[in-house]
């Protein structure tokens, strides 16, 4: 599996890393993820096998969705999406613990 971050890069001038709502572009459709992009990116190549994509392309910028009750929001996921989301969070919790400061931080 490829991440293009071509777009990303032309426009911030680095690598995509570190914590954010990041975009993907998977086939035709968009999707958003919070959280540390290396998980983000985990987690958007496994939405592009469920689409048979091979590639996804990082959005240039983290682009804010909108947040009203309208169905055509772009970070809205399919029940199969979220259930291989959920299965991946759960693994993370079984192998980094479920501290919601992460391993080894404390909360001061």
């Amino acid at each position: 599996m490829e991440a293009d971050t071509t777009q990303f890069q032309a426009t911030n001038g680095k690598q995509p890393r570190g914590f954010g709502r990041w975009g993907f572009q998977i086939g035709n459709e968009e999707h958003f993820i919070v959280g540390q992009y290396r998980h983000a990116r985990q987690d958007a190549f496994k939405i592009a096998q469920t689409r048979g994509e091979e590639r996804v392309v990082v959005l240039p910028d983290k682009k804010l969705a909108p947040q009203s009750g309208n169905s055509e929001r772009p970070e809205k996921l399919t029940l199969q999406t979220k259930l291989i989301i959920s299965k991946n969070a759960s693994w993370r919790k079984r192998k980094f613990g479920s501290s919601a400061n992460g391993p080894g931080r404390s909360s001061r």
